[in-house]
């Protein structure tokens, strides 16, 4: 199994078990209705919740475990990658960058086109842009991309470490969550503290699950998933 497979395999696995868990002990608060008021009712109805948040911990601890596994691989496997030098042309039009003081982005764009989608070349065009405008923060994030995202072949070991991150803090996210549509419930949480209220979890749809891997890594990722897998499988 590869690395971006055996990732996506945990998270869907996780996500899976804690819908299961969540329903199973929604059903069981169903059938406690009957003796809502009675002497019973909040002790069976607390039991249920405790043997539902130690099924989650359980498949908490396994994810986490592959994760952290996949994750540190992943790391390794891009970093050991033997990448593909840029072209003496695309050095040459690099150095004109070099030699613009403050480069319009229809000049970088132009240049980028010329780099062939090396993933090297680009990465150090969006050095060389974010060096020229490192003064002048608005012009950066307005007008300055990253450029590695336009890379189709030959991503920089950099951007992927980056990617990996991104990837490993996403996956933190879902395996710390209680499963709740954590957009619909940031929503819920801000009605209520504005509005005054309580905001039960459970009363709100669980969160949507990726359908397969490509869709995982391209609902998370802001660079072309065939590469990012080239790159750490």
């Amino acid at each position: 199994m590869t690395n971006t497979e055996k990732l996506y395999v945990a998270i869907r696995d996780f996500m899976d078990n804690q819908r299961e868990n969540r329903e199973t002990y929604l059903r069981k608060k169903k059938e406690l209705e009957r003796f809502l008021g009675s002497k019973g009712y909040q002790a069976e109805l607390d039991y249920a919740m405790k043997i539902r948040k130690d099924a989650d911990e359980a498949a908490r601890i396994k994810c986490r475990k592959i994760v952290e596994e996949t994750i540190a691989d992943m790391i390794k496997k891009n970093n050991a990658r033997r990448l593909e030098a840029p072209t003496e042309e695309q050095i040459r039009f690099l150095t004109v960058a070099q030699m613009m003081e403050k480069p319009s982005k229809i000049a970088l764009d132009n240049i980028a086109k010329c780099l062939g989608g090396n993933g090297l070349a680009l990465a150090a065009l969006s050095t060389i842009a974010r060096k020229a405008w490192k003064d002048d923060l608005n012009i950066l994030e307005r007008h300055v991309p990253r450029y590695e995202e336009m890379a189709t072949d030959n991503l920089s070991t950099d951007y992927v470490n980056n990617m990996i991150q991104y990837i490993q803090s996403s996956c933190v996210d879902i395996i710390q969550g209680s499963g709740e549509n954590r957009i619909r419930a940031a929503v819920a949480k801000e009605h209520a503290k504005r509005f005054g209220g309580n905001v039960d979890l459970d009363d709100l749809p669980a969160e949507e699950q990726y359908q397969t891997e490509r869709d995982f890594y391209e609902r998370k990722l802001a660079t072309n998933y065939s590469l990012f897998a080239k790159a750490v499988n």
